[in-house]
């Protein structure tokens, strides 16, 4: 599974970004708009990243 799920985490990892940069740009003019779209949109992925290959907790109780 991690065949398929690294290469896709990494391809989505660089289009998102820049699909960000080019909807901003074609809906505002200006530039702290633009790069506030991408940091958004860049952090929200790398949390999203990292809750998806985090570890399980253990919950009380179990084994």
């Amino acid at each position: 599974m991690l065949y398929l799920d690294f290469p896709a985490m990494v391809l989505i990892g660089v289009a998102l970004p820049l699909l960000s940069w080019t909807v901003a740009c074609r809906t505002t003019a200006s530039s702290v708009l633009r790069t506030a779209a991408v940091l958004v949109s860049t952090g929200l992925f790398l949390a999203a990243t990292l809750g998806w290959y985090a570890p399980a907790r253990d919950t009380p109780g179990s084994l």
